[in-house]
């Protein structure tokens, strides 16, 4: 299961991973854009009670770092388009 899935699933969730963790409700919210941080992937997984697994978690991290990436190179690329005249 995905983290966002079991955020939603019961009322109260995010705010209790968050008081968990150390960290704001914010944060929480934030992961399910950016991802979970690395070193609390095994901690966020254990609070699941293995619902949402430590690879689950990793995958959407690469996944949500690929899609940053993406937009940094695109609007770092040079524009090579040349007007003819």
């Amino acid at each position: 299961m995905e983290l966002t899935k079991w955020l939603d699933a019961e009322r109260g969730r995010a705010k209790a991973l968050a008081e968990h963790v150390g960290r704001s409700k914010v944060a929480v919210t934030l992961w399910r854009r950016d991802g979970v941080p690395m070193p609390l992937m095994r901690e966020v997984s254990a609070f699941t009670k293995g619902a949402v697994p430590v690879s689950t978690l990793l995958k959407h991290a690469l996944e949500c770092a690929d899609k940053r990436s993406r937009v940094v190179n695109h609007e770092q690329a040079p524009r090579t388009s040349k007007v003819e005249s």
